[in-house]
């Protein structure tokens, strides 16, 4: 019976002094770029440059 009430009480003080778990979920960029495109309007067929550039 001791060892029952011993475990029990054991139980609790580890349970009260549990410490909470904090997870970041949060996604950042890794990586932000600016692009043009030129001409600005294209039709079907036309033929432009793209220019990507790293911020």
């Amino acid at each position: 019976m001791n060892r029952k009430l011993l475990l029990l009480l054991l139980s609790i003080i580890l349970i009260t002094f549990a410490s909470p778990v904090h997870a970041d979920t949060e996604i950042e960029p890794t990586i932000v770029v600016d692009y043009t495109v030129d001409p600005a309007t294209m039709m079907p067929g036309d033929t432009g440059t793209v220019t990507v550039t790293p911020l």
